[in-house]
């Protein structure tokens, strides 16, 4: 019962009132799985549902080059966790000893993920 429990937590088979929208706490662990090699993110803000307002994700990271940028915004749209994914900026910026691109990424999921 527990796991049954806890799966339906996450997202997982046990949660069939919304399929392929995870619960709440099981979306940041999925973006950052999602990140291509060499891509590093370093802010993910989960934002609370206010009404009828969707839930959305602010994401921050750096990567080595544009491609690193642009797969991850394909991946993230391949997910289907999110209707709409907007790629605010991309910059290049110092990372240590080089130089990489900071990005900034918005996903908003209209149907909102579970509690």
């Amino acid at each position: 019962a527990y796991r049954a429990r806890r799966a339906a937590r996450a997202g997982g088979p046990d949660s069939a009132d919304r399929p392929g929208r995870p619960t709440r706490g099981a979306v940041l662990p999925l973006l950052g799985r999602a990140r291509p090699s060499g891509v590093f993110l370093t802010h993910c803000e989960l934002h609370a549902r206010l009404g009828d307002l969707p839930i959305g994700v602010t994401i921050r990271g750096f990567a080595p080059q544009q491609d690193g940028v642009s797969e991850y915004v394909i991946t993230l749209e391949r997910m289907g966790l999110f209707d709409q994914i907007l790629l605010q900026h991309v910059r290049r910026e110092p990372v240590g000893a080089t130089t990489g691109l900071a990005f900034e990424i918005i996903c908003e999921a209209t149907g909102g993920v579970d509690e």
